[in-house]
């Protein structure tokens, strides 16, 4: 890789106490022409010394988000140090598998070097992040630090600044995690978790006072675990800002001791606001171990509810949520071997996460107003997640007949065309035959930038031989009617084929199984 030695970057190294580690160099990086204003959409560059992210990425991560952090003069390295040759030509494209390994393992051992300054090492991206121990996958661990150091450092996950070319609903979400390393530099994040009270026989003379010190809170927070099976109860816990968190493994209590806590609990829940995080999955869960029904609660309210209503292009989980706006190291990834743990940082996330949502929702109106709507529809939608919805019988049979001839007269277009049973519903196939063996313009997937032949793809290349009636549903008569008047066979044949075999089996099928 390293082949004329002209593709070696070595890295900016200065006394800042953040080092941001990259992965490989560009060609930009390369030429040593940093990007330093765009004109018309194109970047305008000035010679400097060949070095890390100097680049278009480089451009945005040093405008943008090193501010952020109060880091613009921040060391900046790569994983690789070369923009290595591939046939011939040095590529921008990371090696994989083993040579990947050994290129990272070499650079890593021969060329990297923290500064003595250093105090926090930020992993830009996930091979940064794999290379400098950290565990799972970068979304996993973006907006935290990992469980180990390296060189005694710690390390931080942040998504690489170009993936948000591609994906730019995480834009704002970058903003907040490089926000974040003040207070990482600072000491004031992760903050320290606060104890444990352990509901057991031996503590319950403790629980009817915390219980007393509970109600007098604007709310507090709950969660869960159970079988998802058999929604029984595993472990319950109960917090508020600053609390201890109360926490009961519920099934290794007697049923003296549960009897107890049952009543605890009723107090709890008829006495004070309940947050919880889905309480379509906890509200169940609590109605079969303490009979305690929709009616039973004072308020609840839902943080998952409450930012899909505020933050509806993002995602929901308590995973994510507490990458945001969560207090404390991550302990998601406890759930097997630490299970009591992991319970007890869900409980704390949900305190974290409800503080902020909570002053979100009263800066703006119109949202808390749809939820409290939705809130008060939870009670209806788990009455119908338990009794079902009625279904027209007749309905779905006739629907089933008309989607399934569909599909088989689009799979019958489909072989007639290319000579062979090609299968329909094999993404792989259908790419094959128009990249291949038609040489169609290869169209990408917005986000991962693969080839791909979803619909959007089939809908533009359809328009290159007959213009695509709007959202128009299609028909076996109008298809072979558009393949006689000059359209695609395969392009017709798929846009039938993958309309009704999602109708089939995405809604029609469990219908007639479930009746």
């Amino acid at each position: 890789m390293f082949a004329d030695g002209l593709g070696f970057v070595p890295d900016a190294l200065t006394d800042s106490p953040i080092m941001v580690i990259a992965q490989n160099p560009g060609e930009l990086e390369e030429a040593g022409r940093r990007v330093t204003h765009y004109v018309e959409g194109n970047a305008m560059t000035e010679p400097c010394p060949p070095q890390p992210m100097i680049g278009k990425t480089g451009y945005v991560l040093r405008r943008t988000f090193l501010p952020l952090a109060g880091a613009e003069d921040a060391s900046v390295g790569n994983i690789l140090k070369c923009r290595w040759q591939q046939h011939g030509a040095r590529t921008n494209k990371l090696p994989t598998g083993a040579t990947l390994r050994e290129a990272v393992a070499h650079c890593m051992n021969a060329y990297f070097h923290v500064p003595p300054q250093t105090r926090l090492i930020v992993a830009h991206g996930g091979p940064a992040w794999e290379a400098l121990g950290g565990p799972g996958q970068i979304h996993e661990w973006r907006g935290h630090l990992a469980p180990s150091t390296y060189a005694g450092l710690p390390v931080y996950a942040t998504l690489h600044t170009a993936d948000l070319f591609h994906e730019p609903r995480m834009d704002l979400v970058a903003r907040r995690d490089w926000g974040k390393i003040p207070r990482i530099l600072a000491g004031t994040w992760p903050e320290k978790e606060p104890d444990t009270f352990p509901i057991k026989p031996s503590t319950l003379f403790n629980l009817v006072p915390w219980v007393d010190e509970a109600l007098a809170q604007p709310w507090i927070a709950l969660d869960t675990e159970y079988n998802p099976d058999t929604k029984e109860l595993w472990l319950i816990g109960f917090g508020w800002p600053g609390s201890s968190i109360a926490q009961a493994d519920w099934y290794k209590l007697p049923d003296w001791a549960r009897a107890e806590v049952q009543v605890q609990l009723v107090r709890l829940a008829r006495g004070v606001p309940i947050v919880m995080h889905n309480a379509l999955a906890d509200v169940p869960v609590l109605r079969r171990a303490c009979g305690l029904e929709w009616g039973d609660y004072k308020q609840i309210e839902d943080s998952m509810q409450a930012h899909a209503v505020l933050w509806s292009e993002l995602p929901h989980d308590l995973e994510f949520l507490a990458s945001l706006d969560g207090r404390y190291h991550k302990m998601k990834h406890l759930r097997h071997t630490d299970p009591l743990r992991y319970h007890k940082g869900d409980v704390l996330e949900t305190i974290s996460v409800w503080q902020e949502l909570e002053k979100e929702l009263l800066l703006d109106a119109k949202s808390h107003d749809v939820y409290r709507t939705q809130i008060r529809l939870l009670p209806h939608i788990d009455r119908s997640m338990s009794v079902g919805i009625a279904v027209n019988g007749a309905a779905v049979e006739s629907a089933y007949a008309t989607y399934t001839e569909k599909v088989i007269e689009a799979q019958r277009i489909a072989e007639a065309y290319c000579g062979y049973p090609l299968n329909l519903s094999s993404d792989a196939q259908v790419r094959f035959w128009l990249y291949t063996v038609e040489s169609h313009t290869v169209r990408k997937h917005r986000k991962t930038r693969k080839p791909t032949v979803d619909k959007d793809a089939v809908a533009v290349m359809r328009g290159k031989y007959l213009a695509v009636p709007g959202d128009e549903e299609p028909l076996v008569e109008n298809t072979i009617e558009r393949i006689g008047a000059g359209g695609h066979p395969l392009l017709e044949a798929r846009a039938l084929h993958g309309n009704a075999e999602q109708c089939v089996s995405h809604y029609l099928t469990p219908l007639v199984v479930g009746a």
